[in-house]
């Protein structure tokens, strides 16, 4: 390329680019790569009265597109021109039409039409099969190559697990290209599969992603650096496609002109890398504005040159579908457009019959209205049907606020007004009988009027049960989609695993079910147990190894017990104490570290004769807690520190009082070795009395609530807003009567009878009548059901149910609770059993509030009550036949008859 060539087209350039630098011009001719012949011949060209207005118009030829192109790039002109037919950015030729035209438009007649003539058939043969023509010279029948990769593409989905009918059906709804279906072909050939996510290119992920919505075999395409959902993985990062986003963040370099990590946007000739910002304001992005002279960038190019976003004013006009004056996108002949209009089809409303925009995401029961009519109030004629524009003349537009709480953010329309999404939630479940027709349907406004009378058509009917709820996949409601996604998880793992999907179908909440299913760990442990060929027990749980996650870290064995409790709950294992269990698997580890021989056979013993059938006792009788497994292992780790401590003065044979006395008073925590030394004493094994192994000093408790503190707590539960319903009930049966954590949790719902006069409630052997208005706050715990949004909980028989199946709510998670409220649990339940005690017999004590006859008598001793002497009046009787245990249940202690429970509780001031 000469320079007098590039100086004389610059030269041309100049005067039909007025605002051009003619610097500019010739860069972007030298480094546009055409020759010197060329260039040579365009210049020629550029004389006839075709190439008059070149490069704003299109010229024919691949000098004048290169050329057009580098100017273009280099931001001289604002487009490459076109195919005079169809548009598109490419090399032109003139094939006999009167304007340039690409080679795919061909010929074409002053109408536009083609002026292809008719194809010569004696240019073709017979493709290898006979069944359809082909080229003279071509080597591959299409039509051949096109059922052949449609029969290979058949062929896969019905591995996938469809009927050879139907996938011939579902590929033929994919609506993909013959090129693309032959591309997909090919990949299956070589071994790829439709049921690898993210696999392929990006024609075989679009297609596959086509597949997932008919198909649950084929995952839609997933980023596997953030498991979301995507399009199409286009970017390779070492062995994986991931996403854009993905991509960006893990290529992050210092940008040179911020000085921070962003994505790359460019390079400079030293191979600095550029953020988009920085980029945006580079020297040689920026160009003088022809209007102010500032150096800035560019917003627009005119005949008077560059135009800086310093001086450029968008142009603005009322829209002719929104009738808001927005900014101008696209004039068309009937009007001007917005953007948000622009990049929306326009169709005639149902209403006003003009045609704009239909919005489609927050109108649910104004379907086919604008988006002017959707906004408008919706009022009822004589008929209860919408009335028309006349009949909301005059009302004004009430804005986006919700009519049910006056929320602004996410507004919905609905047939009776604009709803929040909660709000929205409430009307599409409200289902009453229907004040026109009197069927029990999903109804508006007030009194209620289904959508049918209305005459509006609202959706959300279910197409497999009818139910008008709100819609999930495929046109489902809730509870039939979480039926399909569980037979889909665990149908296929035989009867136990149907029973479990039945379980799970049955959920009164399906869609926190659903979310269950998607996202608990418990899922791919469970379905693991249920694909075993072997009936399931106990001990395949035991036995597996916990496993270890991608990161190097080690889950909890949580996962492990919540599928156990799942399994137990469903009746696929039998039920069993996990406390028991969980103290044996702990002794054997104990036990096993015991050294010599003789202590760990003694140890054992005591282990059997003592410690388990004790725990095992409370586990059948359901009182076993948490602190009774603490007690156990506190008993064992008691006798093998004793054992330990003792074993270089001699055998346990060898132990004296004095050695017993010296080792309970080093530390009250020796006092765990206490029941090991009584079993031993009753085997023979050392040689002292009972008495000489003292009881742990009683202390009175020292965590005890002021008494106003306490009334005052007990108002506000009773009457104050504010506080969850099983807060405020397990509130006040600390506060008022006293109970232990552990207790409150077990309660049943058998234990409660809300359908009685006053609701009573059974805390001990005998039913306890609540004051109002603490049975309604009880009926209201009962009506409202589970807090627990996990499933196998909506059945469950507490009161107070956990999240594991078939579990009640722990004592620690309730203290925790309560704490977050700022009720302090252990010195409230000091203070109502110190303030009962103090004026109720304790024989009335347990057998309202369920206290073993011991303890209520500690407590009115501690109290100093007026029945303070009941016990040694009781023993002076003649009832003191057992010494552990009196049954108080045999006679009362006075003479006088027990006082009303409720006019205590109403002198206490707990009304």
């Amino acid at each position: 390329m000469t320079s007098e060539s590039v100086t004389r087209l610059s030269a041309i350039l100049s005067d039909r680019l007025p605002g051009a630098d003619p610097q500019d011009l010739a860069a972007a001719i030298a480094g546009s790569g055409v020759s010197r012949i060329g260039l040579a011949r365009l210049v020629g060209r550029l004389a006839e009265p075709s190439a008059a207005r070149w490069p704003h118009t299109a010229l024919s030829g691949i000098v004048p597109f290169q050329l057009a192109t580098a100017l273009h790039a280099a931001g001289i002109i604002l487009g490459v021109p076109g195919c005079s037919h169809c548009g598109r950015a490419r090399v032109l030729e003139l094939y006999g039409s009167p304007e340039p035209t690409c080679h795919s438009c061909a010929k074409r007649n002053a109408d536009g039409s083609s002026a292809r003539g008719p194809r010569n058939r004696t240019s073709l043969k017979a493709c290898p099969a006979g069944r359809h023509h082909m080229g003279r010279t071509a080597r591959l029948c299409l039509p051949c190559a096109d059922e052949q990769a449609t029969a290979v593409i058949e062929a896969a989905v019905v591995e996938a697990g469809v009927p050879t009918g139907r996938a011939r059906t579902i590929v033929a709804e994919t609506a993909t290209p013959p090129r693309a279906l032959r591309q997909i072909a090919r990949w299956l050939q070589a071994g790829g599969s439709l049921a690898d996510p993210g696999a392929g290119t990006v024609v075989i992920q679009r297609f596959r992603n086509r597949l997932s919505t008919q198909l649950p075999a084929i995952k839609h395409t997933t980023c596997p650096s953030c498991r979301q959902p995507r399009a199409a993985l286009r970017n390779r990062d070492g062995d994986d496609l991931v996403c854009l986003n993905c991509y960006f963040r893990r290529h992050r370099e210092i940008c040179r002109s911020c000085r921070r990590e962003k994505s790359v946007a460019w390079r400079d000739e030293d191979g600095w890398a550029w953020c988009g910002n920085c980029r945006a304001t580079h020297p040689e992005a920026m160009k003088p504005c022809s209007l102010c002279g500032r150096l800035g960038t560019v917003a627009a190019r005119g005949d008077a040159g560059v135009i800086g976003h310093c001086c450029y004013t968008y142009p603005q006009d009322e829209c002719r579908s929104c009738e808001q004056r927005r900014r101008v996108a696209v004039r068309t002949e009937d009007g001007p457009l917005c953007q948000r209009c622009a990049t929306r089809p326009l169709e005639p409303c149902v209403r006003c019959g003009e045609v704009r925009w239909i919005p489609r995401l927050k109108t649910r029961g104004r379907a086919g209205w604008c988006v002017i009519c959707v906004e408008l109030p919706v009022l009822l004629d004589e008929d209860g049907l919408a009335a028309g524009d006349e009949a909301a003349a005059g009302i004004g537009e009430p804005g986006a606020v919700c009519t049910g709480c006056g929320t602004k953010n996410s507004v919905v329309y609905m047939p009776d007004g604009q709803r929040c999404q909660d709000c929205r939630m409430v009307a599409m479940r409200r289902r009453e009988g229907c004040s026109r027709c009197g069927r029990t349907r999903r109804v508006f406004f007030d009194p209620g009027i289904c959508a049918d009378c209305l005459g509006i058509d609202i959706g959300g009917v279910c197409a497999a049960c009818g139910m008008e709820d709100l819609l999930y996949a495929e046109g489902r409601c809730a509870s039939c989609e979480l039926a399909r996604r569980a037979d889909r998880f665990f149908g296929g793992t035989g009867e136990p695993g149907r029973a479990v999907a039945r379980r799970l179908a049955a959920s009164t909440r399906p869609v926190s079910t659903m979310h269950w299913l998607a996202r608990s760990p418990v899922v791919p442990v469970l379905a693991d147990l249920l694909r075993r060929p072997e009936p399931l027990v106990h001990e395949d749980l035991d036995a597996i190894v916990t496993p270890t996650r991608t990161d190097g870290r080690t889950d909890r064995r949580q996962a492990i017990e919540n599928a156990r409790l799942i399994l137990v709950a469903s009746g696929i294992l039998p039920a069993r104490n996990e406390l028991s269990h969980r103290y044996e698997t702990w002794a054997h580890q104990v036990l096993a570290t015991v050294e010599p021989a003789s202590e760990r056979w003694l140890l054992l013993q005591f282990h059997r004769d003592q410690v388990l059938p004790s725990l095992q006792s409370r586990c059948r009788s359901g009182k076993a807690t948490t602190g009774s497994l603490s007690w156990a292992q506190k008993q064992l780790r008691g006798a093998a520190d004793l054992l330990a401590w003792w074993r270089p003065k001699g055998g346990i044979a060898d132990l004296a009082r004095a050695d017993v006395d010296t080792w309970l008073a080093e530390s009250s925590t020796h006092y765990g070795a206490r029941d090991f030394l009584l079993w031993a004493i009753r085997r023979g094994l050392v040689d002292f009395p009972r008495s000489a192994v003292p009881r742990r000093p009683h202390k009175s408790p020292t965590a005890i609530e002021d008494h106003e503190v306490r009334a005052d707590l007990v108002r506000t539960l009773l009457h104050d807003e504010g506080y969850p319903t099983d807060i405020r009930v397990a509130g006040l049966l600390v506060a008022l009567y006293g109970q232990h954590l552990s207790r409150i949790v077990r309660i049943e719902c058998s234990q409660v009878e809300t359908d009685a006069d006053p609701v009573r409630i059974k805390l001990g052997s005998q039913w306890l009548e609540l004051p109002e208005p603490f049975g309604n706050h009880l009926r209201e715990l009962i009506a409202s059901g589970p807090r627990r949004r996990t499933p196998f909980t909506d059945q469950t028989r507490w009161l107070f149910p956990g999240y594991g199946a078939g579990t009640h709510l722990s004592a620690s998670r309730m203290g925790i609770r309560l704490a977050a409220h700022g009720i302090r649990a252990t010195p409230m339940r000091n203070m109502a059993l110190f303030q009962i005690a103090a004026t109720v017999q304790p024989s009335t004590l347990g057998r309202l509030l369920g206290l073993h006859p011991v303890t209520a008598v500690k407590w009115v001793n501690e109290s100093g009550g007026v029945y303070a002497n009941y016990w040694s009046q009781f023993l002076a009787e003649g009832h003191s036949g057992d010494d552990d245990l009196v049954d108080l249940e045999d006679g009362d202690a006075d003479d006088e008859p027990d006082e009303d429970p409720l006019d205590l509780l109403d002198e206490l001031g707990i009304q």
